[in-house]
């Protein structure tokens, strides 16, 4: 009995800790220093396009990438790395901070 408890909780662990993120929160710069990210509590993310115009938008995140849908665009993923940086393969990435 308890050789299965000791079981079930290790499995429990290892199942939560591949979880991964399931939200994001503050601000991210990109490492260009051209733009930004600030993720809001209720679950939307500003930014500015490249013309200089505020938006809001909302995201999802699954397997560890965000997804972000932009009004008149078409969705941009980015990694989410073990720091919890953002990158993708035609950005310079965002840090938190």
């Amino acid at each position: 009995m308890k050789f299965i408890s000791i079981l079930l909780l290790a499995l429990s662990l290892s199942l939560a800790a591949c979880g991964g993120v399931s939200t994001l929160s503050g601000d991210y710069q990109a490492n260009d220093g051209k733009s930004f990210l600030v993720f809001t509590a209720d679950g939307k993310v500003k930014t500015k396009t490249l013309m200089g115009k505020e938006v809001e938008t909302t995201y999802t995140i699954a397997d560890n990438k965000v997804t972000f849908q932009f009004p008149n665009g078409m969705p941009m993923a980015y990694t989410i790395n073990a720091d919890g940086s953002l990158s993708a393969p035609m950005s310079s990435g965002f840090k938190k901070g």
